[in-house]
């Protein structure tokens, strides 16, 4: 599986739906909560509309987690694509050098840890090459223990056949 994900062009993901069966577009309800809306400063001399706010929606760290970052299966999913546009409250896209949110901004990083979505950056010290290169062994273990076991464990493997495919991608790779 892992040869599809990192030959594809692009990998699109459904991250609001809990099966095949369920649709992957957010309500309106959801995606209202991140629009911008106009803030009223006609006393100040602002004419309307000039100034907008809108909240910030990161889908890594809301507190309605989604599937792909709960679920076992689906690690190979978000790490291994060379870009990942994900369908969430908001629609998100990421590739090996950035990574950008329909909300206007950019997808925040963990400071403690760089999620493997984001090894290839330039500016993390840490990053996916340090499994594709000659790395002290001791370097690839922390990175493997500290990041990807670390994030995987965290997530949901109830069903027993969800335990192994996404970090056996990830060792393949």
């Amino acid at each position: 599986m892992s040869e599809i994900y990192e030959n594809s062009y692009l990998t699109l993901a459904a991250a609001l739906a809990s099966d095949d069966d369920r649709g992957f577009l957010p309500s309106n309800s959801i995606r209202e909560k991140y629009l911008d809306k106009p803030v009223e400063l006609a006393d100040l001399g602002i004419e309307e509309n000039a100034i907008c706010v809108r909240r910030i929606y990161n889908y890594r760290t809301s507190f309605n987690k989604n599937v792909l970052e709960t679920r076992g299966w689906t690690l190979q999913e978000t790490l291994v694509p060379p870009q990942l546009l994900t369908f969430a409250a908001l629609v998100s896209f990421e590739y090996r050098e950035a990574s950008f949110c329909e909300g206007g901004n950019d997808i925040a990083l963990n400071p403690f840890c760089t999620r493997a979505r984001d090894f290839d950056l330039a500016e993390r010290h840490t990053n996916f090459s340090i499994l594709e290169h000659d790395h002290p062994i001791e370097e690839v273990y922390r990175y493997w223990n500290q990041c990807i076991i670390q994030d995987y464990t965290r997530r949901n493997l109830k069903e027993s056949k969800d335990r192994l495919p996404a970090l056996s991608a990830l060792a393949y790779k």
